[in-house]
């Protein structure tokens, strides 16, 4: 399955003003990077890279879980599920 291009361009676009952000086709996606990686679209899903103390509460949300595509969680990782990436006005 390609990534969803759309959210790609959504995302571009939210953070368009920001310096040194670049984009990165990645792990069968797409990712953003200032010099970390830090938000992508992998598949429909939009993944994002978080600090130890909020990747707890995050994963409390019913729309989030570990971004795992090997069986291995990327620490800081989650993945957020499409329908709730969408919801939110762009």
């Amino acid at each position: 399955m390609a990534f969803d291009e759309n959210l790609t361009t959504r995302i571009c676009a939210a953070l368009a003003r920001k310096r040194g952000i670049e984009e990165k086709k990645l792990f069968g996606g797409v990712g953003l990077l200032h010099s970390n990686m830090l938000v992508g679209v992998w598949k429909d899903s939009l993944i994002v890279r978080l600090g130890p103390d909020n990747y707890d509460d995050a994963l409390l949300e019913p729309h989030v879980r570990e971004f795992d595509i090997t069986g291995w969680a990327l620490k800081n990782w989650i993945l957020v599920k499409p329908e709730e990436v969408w919801k939110t006005n762009s």
